[in-house]
């Protein structure tokens, strides 16, 4: 990725050092699943806040619903959008990204934070995304397990953040993908 200017997150949202930071980034649809993520973020063991960034959707119900609990408890902000550079910000600053999603096809999040080094977990319903490094493949009820476990072995989560950057860097990136074509197409390397 580009260089980027980068937010100080955990100043700008004067979060305690001992807090854990977490990002969920889709926008207030409900197959992207907040509602029943927040249930599961509630059995945590660690301090925690989560960060919830994405757009309403036209579904007024559900979006009333993710805000009002947010509003309703501290540890889960709602953002509603935010530009690029800064959702970078969030996505590297975070000790977990988290996709608790009901079906997706290949979720763009993941690759970011692949290539942010920002270990992920993923339900196994995120489409393409549990074919890639970098994160843990859970159903919503083990979540808090594997995020307790995570946010408590700083080891792991740097191995997977490791993992996942390896992976993007030896895959996703458009001079490999074209050389790959080219030797597909012409049975030679560019």
């Amino acid at each position: 990725y580009e260089p980027f200017n980068e937010v100080n997150i955990r100043k700008s949202y004067s979060i305690p050092d001992d807090f854990y930071i977490l990002v969920h980034v889709a926008n207030l649809y409900s197959v992207k699943n907040h509602l029943e993520l927040f249930k599961e973020l509630n059995k945590l063991k660690n301090k925690f806040v989560i960060f919830i960034i994405g757009h309403p959707s036209g579904d007024n119900y559900y979006v009333d619903s993710v805000i009002d609990f947010c509003n309703k408890n501290k540890n889960f902000i709602h953002i509603p959008g935010l530009n690029r550079e800064t959702v970078f910000s969030f996505i590297k600053q975070s000790d977990l990204l988290l996709l608790p999603s009901k079906g997706e096809g290949f979720p763009n999040v993941i690759l970011e934070a692949m290539a942010l080094s920002t270990p992920w977990v993923i339900t196994p319903t995120c489409g393409a995304a549990v074919n890639l490094a970098g994160g843990i493949v859970s159903d919503l009820c083990n979540f808090s397990a594997y995020i307790d476990w995570l946010l408590e072995n700083i080891i792991y989560r740097d191995i997977l953040g490791t993992l996942g950057y390896l992976h993007w860097e030896s895959c996703f990136q458009w001079n490999k993908i074209v050389n790959t074509w080219c030797e597909l197409i012409l049975d030679e390397p560019l």
